[in-house]
């Protein structure tokens, strides 16, 4: 019986650590590009290996309008990744969003470290950049062709800048964070209806007790080399998760005296997994992701 229970604890901390695999903080890439104001441009990160991964689907008139993009491989073999296929599964568009007369370009989910950019412009003149490597998490890169000239292609041309994007990731962090206080809220009331395992349970207790969770996971993740290998980034979250789970069973008994310490910890296995399975689904995390960025849409304007 030990023997089971031991294994249903241990899918339960892996099923967990999957799930916020997935459904956690991702690397975010926002690319501001100056210098080509009043011009048409699309943008496309070149990679160099091809893959499965076409994120973005041409249209006929664009196969044609942006064939001198979609085409292009240069000598070291680097091609666009989101019109000709990666490994990286990037989100993104390669049209700009205008924001305060800005050309901005938000990529994100699985994104390269290492790569070059190539900038389209008015369908006819394309702008490549030298090779640029990622340095951070949530990074914005600020690419500058002011003076290029624009009557012929170029390569390894645009100065870059690059900076860490925390405003960007904290409004992740706390569409995540949101999701878990409703879902988590959700099973702990219904559940602590039915068998009271904790007699002094306060909403105040509760969203103290995942804040700090919450934010330390977030923080952790968030001061991790961008470069850092898969299986490194698996050992880390196996370990974050199961000191989450310890941190708020411990957190609970001393709060919220509850009537039992193995029922308690149960409870907060079933909580954590169930929070973070549900963000693995696509439109609930984007759902939460829009609700919190149109909320501070307002004070975007500051950073």
């Amino acid at each position: 019986m030990k023997k089971n229970k031991f294994a249903i604890l241990l899918i339960l901390l892996l099923t967990i650590t999957v799930s916020f695999a997935d459904a956690g903080p991702k690397p975010n890439l926002q690319i501001v590009v100056k210098g080509l104001e009043g011009h048409e441009i699309v943008l496309d990160l070149l990679v160099d290996s091809a893959g499965r991964y076409e994120t973005y689907e041409a249209t006929v008139s664009e196969k044609t309008d942006y064939a001198k993009l979609i085409d292009y491989k240069d000598e070291d073999g680097f091609q666009p990744a989101q019109l000709k296929g990666s490994d990286f599964y990037i989100r993104g568009s390669i049209h700009p969003d205008l924001i305060s007369g800005k050309q901005v370009f938000n990529l994100g989910y699985r994104l390269p470290t290492e790569f070059k950019i190539a900038v389209l412009v008015d369908k006819e003149v394309l702008l490549v950049t030298e090779l640029v490597t990622r340095k951070e998490f949530w990074s914005r890169m600020n690419l500058d062709f002011t003076g290029v000239d624009l009557t012929y292609d170029q390569t390894d041309v645009g100065s870059i800048m690059e900076k860490r994007m925390l405003f960007g990731y904290l409004l992740s962090s706390v569409g995540k964070l949101i999701l878990t206080l409703i879902v988590e809220g959700i099973l702990l009331n219904l559940i602590n209806k039915k068998q009271e395992i904790l007699k002094r349970l306060k909403f105040w207790r509760f969203a103290l007790i995942n804040l700090i969770t919450h934010a330390s996971l977030c923080t952790v993740m968030y001061l991790m080399p961008v470069g850092t290998h898969s299986l490194s980034w698996l050992i880390t979250l196996i370990i974050l998760e199961m000191g989450v789970v310890w941190a708020e069973y411990l957190m609970y008994k001393k709060w919220c005296q509850p009537s039992g310490d193995k029922s308690l910890f149960k409870v907060v296995l079933i909580i954590n997994a169930s929070s973070f399975g549900l963000g693995l689904v696509p439109v609930v995390d984007v759902i939460f992701q829009v609700l919190v960025f149109f909320i501070a849409l307002p004070f975007l304007q500051f950073f």
